[in-house]
């Protein structure tokens, strides 16, 4: 889902500098998903409003056999950036 809803607009203004700034770095790549992130209810409403998703994954660093919840920037997530980036979201 890449659309950007009027609700997802007002949710992203109201987004805190921690939030924007954890969507950024989820908007460079796939991350672990820590147990404090996911329990953290600011952080985990990205997930939530569908601007980020997790899945349990295996990192690119990790060795064989190691799965772990990894999350990252979803399409909506990057459009907001994108948005963010260029002035137009205010």
């Amino acid at each position: 889902m890449t659309g950007i809803t009027n609700e997802l607009l007002a949710f992203a203004r109201g987004m805190s500098a921690r939030q924007w700034a954890v969507l950024e770095r989820l908007g460079d790549g796939v991350w672990p998903l820590s147990a404090s992130e996911r329990s953290d209810p600011e952080l985990y409403c990205l997930v939530q409003r569908g601007l980020a998703a997790c899945a349990c994954m295996a990192p690119p660093s990790a060795g064989r056999g190691l799965i772990l919840p990894m999350w990252e920037a979803t399409g909506t997530g990057l459009a907001l950036l994108k948005r963010r980036a260029t002035g137009v979201l205010v």
